[in-house]
């Protein structure tokens, strides 16, 4: 969609914008209501909300248009209009913020942070996403605690991720079962979810190997969510199909109290990190070099740098590897 410099309500938007940079908001703000008053379609309704609520003089009115664009953004199928949307999340965060609803500040800021991937890398982009940076940090000097989304899998020196690879034993049954006590839910995708029957099976009928049958009590108590497009039941009392997309799911289940959220699908992971929705990972390398096989990393759309805050090293030599994305130093490819 271009902007057509011969529409009026662009040419309302522009002379507006003209009249701010000379100082005069309240001829610019008629301008921008003007140009409101006169649109017709969703985009030049989203145009001139964008500058409407800019000139709001409280934070409840700004809000308000603030969302309007928002709304009306979201129906655009525009790449351009969707650029748009990182600032407009921020707008409604720092609203949030500033009228005290910091829960629905930190689901903005996140819901900003998750779109940052569509900001140019100019100074205008470096600008919202220095906001949305400072804004995550300042809710979190006010303590506003929030569930970490957790990816934890497993994977071979050379990065092979397939369940059935790794060193099996009773260290690795035990690190997952302490895991897995200490978290609120676990999502998976369908593949994996259907490998995960397998310990419903031993619960139903334990084995007699005490590391065995304790995880298979871990994973039966844990509530799990499934995101499959195909499944009609899950047939497990504690596992659910997802009703609303991923992202849509983690932000909102981020706002709930509870432990941490676990990842435990190669594909999830992926869709997470790549809107930058993963908090901690929990990376168990075994060692071993398949050669072949899926690969854990694939289809990361930027460059993610790391933070190592901790390790643990079981008997058999596998190694779990702690890391915190820094997501500041994020980089498109």
């Amino acid at each position: 969609m271009q902007f057509d410099t011969n529409n009026k309500v662009v040419k309302l938007c522009s002379e507006g914008m003209e009249l701010e940079g000379h100082g005069r908001k309240k001829e610019a703000f008629k301008l921008f209501q003007q140009a409101w008053d006169e649109s017709s379609t969703d985009f030049e309704k989203f145009t001139s909300a964008h500058y409407v609520a800019r000139h709001q003089e409280n934070v409840q009115d700004k809000l308000k248009w603030d969302e309007i664009a928002l709304n009306l953004a979201l129906k655009i199928n525009d790449e351009n209009v969707k650029g748009a949307l990182p600032s407009l999340y921020l707008n409604i965060a720092k609203c949030h913020e500033e009228l005290n609803d910091l829960q629905n500040a930190r689901l903005n800021y996140n819901l900003a942070l998750s779109y940052s991937n569509l900001l140019p890398e100019d100074g205008y982009g470096n600008m919202i996403k220095g906001g949305i940076k400072n804004g995550i940090e300042r809710l979190n000097q006010k303590n506003l605690k929030m569930r970490k989304v957790i990816a934890a899998i497993n994977m071979t020196l050379d990065g092979v991720c397939d369940h059935t690879v790794g060193v099996v034993d009773e260290g690795l049954h035990q690190h997952y079962t302490e895991l897995i006590d200490n978290a609120g839910v676990i999502l998976y995708g369908r593949t994996t979810y259907q490998l995960m029957q397998f310990w419903k099976t031993l619960f139903d009928n334990p084995s007699g190997k005490k590391s065995m049958d304790d995880f298979a009590v871990s994973i039966n108590n844990i509530p799990k969510l499934v995101f499959s497009s195909t499944l009609q039941d899950t047939s497990w009392d504690t596992a659910k199909l997802s009703d609303i997309p991923l992202t849509e799911k983690v932000l909102e289940l981020k706002q709930q109290s509870g432990n941490d959220i676990l990842i435990g699908s190669r594909s999830l992971i992926i869709q997470l990190l790549n809107n930058n929705l993963i908090d901690e990972f929990q990376i168990c390398v075994h060692p071993i070099i398949e050669g072949r096989g899926l690969k854990l990393f694939d289809q990361i759309t930027n460059r993610i740098m790391l933070k190592l805050i901790n390790t643990k090293t079981l008997n058999s030599g596998a190694t779990i590897f702690y890391y915190e994305p820094t997501r500041e130093e994020t980089t498109n490819r």
